[in-house]
């Protein structure tokens, strides 16, 4: 089977620091990240800002929850389409809002990138490939964050120097985990801790840890003013459900050899095996109507990316290219295209693509051989479907544990 993107990249870009930016897309005001702008597109710096106090704490044990499962098969139809190539003027921007109401500019794909100077940068870029711009760049200690869009602060993923590189899950308005207006949202620390979200009611967080270096990846919830995480399920590379009540995420299979998505409804606690094909699994996310989960797939040959109820049903496979690998598909607003990001070998085989949501009229919209491997595609008002955060990877920050 073939290389996933990180084990892809890693070894392409030799980029050995790790490092995760998430941003959510929801209303309020700033702060909390850092932005920087470039004079070119090459080299992009950034500075964090800084409060001091001390930090609240809330402590809790891990507790395990449990729902039944069920399984829908269905088989694979298959849709292909040309692919032509659009290139678009690059500018910077100091990260300000523009084009809509939302923390982000309005109907803009936004995907992850890396200067030359090694720093992770966040870009903007119309769909028509133009106005390619730097939204922000971080250089901090915190691994990952998600903006709360339901609220001002950050929910993050630190590393406090006591803990010696293990992870513990913070929140508040800044990334210093020891300020007075910061609070520690569990005590339990973690080997890995990834995949943030929050409910649409924001009195849950969810996340992906590891106690572990030989622990499992597994879905936890904690409610979001602290309390004792409880085991969700096995799994990684959650997402919540524009609807606020489901996550979908990928379990590997018990034989270790392949993987399955799942999507777990989080007020009946039953979960569902929506796919059916054999291989490995990685990156879903829905539309905004939550009925739809479009995803990767590597069958052996490639990765190429699929859709499929959210139900379960038939999946449709929606890219075809045997040599080159795609991921981390994203449906726009009104779910009639969606954006990808190609993982190539040959230069200018890697970027940004757009196309119909049934996988025709391919288009490269940005040549960019540092493109991660998430892309999304925010509402004409600057936001995400239903706030549900946006999640980005520096090369080598992702495990993908069994």
């Amino acid at each position: 089977m073939k290389q996933h993107w990180s084990e892809k990249r890693v070894a392409a870009l030799a980029v050995g620091t790790v490092f995760a930016v998430l941003i959510g897309c929801g209303g309020g005001g700033g702060g909390g990240g850092t932005t920087g702008t470039t004079a070119t597109t090459s080299t992009t710096s950034g500075s964090t800002s800084t409060t001091s106090g001390s930090t609240s704490t809330t402590s809790g044990s891990t507790s395990t929850t449990s729902g039944s499962t069920s399984t829908t098969s269905g088989s694979t139809s298959t849709t292909s389409g040309s692919t032509s190539t659009t290139s678009g003027s690059t500018s910077t921007t100091s990260g300000a809002t523009s084009g809509g109401t939302g923390l982000l500019p309005g109907d803009r794909i936004i995907y992850s990138s890396v200067s030359l100077s090694n720093v992770s940068q966040l870009r903007t870029v119309a769909p028509d490939g133009t106005n390619n711009q730097v939204f922000a760049s971080f250089a901090d200690d915190t691994v990952e964050a998600v903006r709360n869009p339901n609220t001002a602060e950050w929910i993050y993923a630190a590393a406090p120097a006591a803990l010696l590189g293990r992870f513990q899950l913070f929140r508040g308005p800044s990334f210093n985990v020891s300020s007075s207006s910061n609070t520690l949202v569990t005590s339990v620390d973690f080997e890995s801790l990834q995949d943030i979200g929050i409910s649409s009611n924001n009195s849950t967080i969810f996340f992906v840890g590891a106690t572990s270096v030989d622990d499992a990846l597994k879905i936890y919830s904690v409610p979001r003013t602290g309390g004792t995480p409880s085991v969700l399920d096995f799994g990684r590379e959650m997402v919540v459900s524009p609807t606020g009540n489901k996550i979908a995420y990928v379990k590997d299979n018990t034989a270790g050899s392949a993987s399955d998505i799942y999507v777990r409804d989080l007020t009946a606690g039953t979960v569902v095996k929506v796919t059916a094909t054999s291989g490995e699994y990685a990156y879903p996310s829905f539309n905004r109507a939550g009925d739809r989960i479009v995803y990767a797939l590597d069958d052996g040959t490639s990765w190429d990316i699929y859709s499929i109820p959210a139900a379960g049903g038939t999946a449709t496979r929606l890219t075809n290219t045997a040599a080159l690998d795609e991921y981390g598909a994203y449906y726009n607003s009104d779910g009639s295209k969606l954006a990808f990001a190609r993982i190539g070998v040959a230069p200018g085989e890697t970027g940004v693509f757009v196309a119909n949501s049934n996988g025709s009229s391919i288009s490269q919209i940005v040549t960019d051989e540092t493109t991660g491997p998430r892309v999304y595609w925010t509402t004409p008002g600057g936001r995400s479907f239903g706030g549900v955060p946006i999640r980005f990877e520096k090369p080598g920050r992702e495990k993908r544990k069994k």
